[in-house]
């Protein structure tokens, strides 16, 4: 994402550069200038030229475009975020991780018809339901699956999915606005998985024994 912001943030400024005559050294200039750039629209207009050029104008407005851009991938990146949270397979009363994205665009949960088959999740059975995608693609859910989870610290919680289609894009779950509000603060920034993986693969320093920490590490990483 960030080399895409990048790119889009040049393509404004080159194409500035290049449709108004505006070099490096311009822009440098305007900077620094003691005024406030969100301003800089207005006065121009109502001044005529005043005391702003029609190259000042086009800088302010360069870089107000910029700032825009920069903001709009900002939220971009708040609405969908990727988190995960640790569920309780009720059949087998085992743990598993499973990858959650936090959609703030969305008014409902989601999960995947084989997350449900894989960790055994409860299911009933509902009115069909349709909703649609960004892309406006419709789809229809028939089901909704409990599931019992655990974020930071040790509480388990339990909230209600739609389930949807194994061709969904979401590698496991999608939660909307309303569970990110509750429970956003709670969801777990890493797999916690990976982290056990790696620190089990870590190579120890040469003549430091392995304790009793790494023993249960191993171990853990062994199942």
């Amino acid at each position: 994402m960030a080399n895409t912001l990048a790119n889009k943030l040049a393509n404004i400024e080159n194409f500035y550069k290049e449709t108004h005559s505006i070099t490096g050294q311009d822009i440098q200039e305007f900077r620094q200038r003691d005024v406030d750039r969100k301003n800089m629209m207005a006065w121009g207009a109502s001044m005529r030229g005043g005391q702003l050029t029609h190259k000042d104008e086009m800088i302010a407005e360069m870089l107000k475009k910029i700032e825009e851009e920069e903001k709009r991938e900002e939220e971009e990146k708040n609405e969908k975020e990727k988190k995960w949270i640790e569920i309780v397979d009720p059949v087998r009363g085992s743990m598993h991780t499973i990858e959650i994205i936090r959609d703030r665009c969305s008014a409902d949960n989601f999960v995947k018809a084989s997350a449900v088959a894989d960790y055994s999740l409860d299911t009933e059975q509902i009115k069909p339901v349709h909703f649609s995608d960004v892309a406006g693609v419709g789809f229809t859910c028939y089901q909704q699956a409990t599931i019992r989870w655990k974020g930071k610290g040790t509480q388990i919680r339990v909230n209600r999915f739609y389930v949807v289609p194994d061709v969904s894009p979401i590698k496991h779950a999608l939660v909307g606005k309303d569970f990110d509000d509750a429970h956003g603060s709670d969801l777990l920034d890493s797999n916690p998985q990976e982290l056990v993986a790696y620190t089990a693969q870590k190579p120890k320093t040469v003549g430091t024994q392995t304790n009793s920490g790494d023993a249960q590490e191993s171990g853990r990483s062994g199942r």
